[in-house]
């Protein structure tokens, strides 16, 4: 492992460590369940709802940091799915555009 992916990754846990065991699966994890259009929206709204209940508790809580985070957490989505050995979904789907909304939340 190359010392770059080592220092990224080591920052990435002691970030989820800060936040505890919700940070380790995403915030509103959406690994159960989103299937559907109506799912992705309901996903999203559920996402609101934590805004305005947690929101100081988010990394990127303003529009322009969160679609900063979610552009730069799409890009490097193969390596979080590697790292939480998970299969990167090979032409996306639901579930993959709602964990991209919800690792926007803490990704910088």
């Amino acid at each position: 492992m190359s010392p770059t992916r080592f220092r990224l990754i080591s920052e990435w846990r002691s970030r989820l460590r800060k936040y505890g065991v919700v940070m380790m699966q995403l915030p509103d994890d959406p690994v159960h369940g989103v299937d559907s259009r109506a799912a992705l929206s309901d996903h999203i709204r559920a996402l609101r709802a934590d805004l305005l209940e947690r929101g100081g508790e988010w990394e990127n809580p303003t529009l322009e940091r969160y679609l900063d985070a979610l552009a730069s957490w799409i890009d490097d989505s193969p390596a979080w799915h590697r790292n939480f050995d998970q299969e990167m979904p090979a032409d996306g789907d639901w579930t993959f555009f709602a964990r991209a909304l919800s690792a926007a939340v803490v990704y910088e």
